[in-house]
């Protein structure tokens, strides 16, 4: 059986807890690309997304204060792997970190991908933002 790895997506309880936060973080939906098997990491409460594309691992951390827009941004990178935990690997239980055994995955991080952290309060816009690491 052939299957698609699904994009993986983290809104913290910071950025979004109800469909009409989601509505006023993403301000064009339809420029918002998160590829197969991209992880996307949204951390803050001011975090406003106009134009991404992603393809790889992009964090953006954003403490209170800070308010960030990402107006037009590209990001590829190897970025990050979930490796299932098997029947194998559970007979070796020394190997296997606990957290791991409980979500039952390994998360390898082929490259620390992107991540923009944003402490300073004020504005903060990313304009033509291209990062590439492959």
């Amino acid at each position: 059986i052939t299957q698609t790895e699904w994009p993986h997506i983290v809104f913290s309880p910071s950025f979004a807890t109800t469909y009409s936060d989601l509505h006023d973080r993403f301000l064009a939906p339809d420029q918002v690309v998160v590829n197969e098997g991209s992880t996307l990491v949204l951390d803050g409460p001011d975090i406003r997304i106009t134009k991404l594309e992603l393809t790889g691992t992009l964090v953006v951390r954003a403490e209170a204060g800070c308010r960030v827009h990402l107006e037009d941004v590209t990001v590829v990178n190897e970025g990050w792997e979930f490796q299932a935990i098997t029947e194998n690997d559970v007979i070796e239980v020394d190997s296997i970190d606990e957290t791991d055994m409980i979500r039952g995955y390994r998360l390898i991080k082929r490259a620390e991908g992107c991540i923009l952290e944003f402490r300073s309060p004020g504005e903060h816009n990313v304009v033509h933002h291209s990062q590439s690491q492959i």
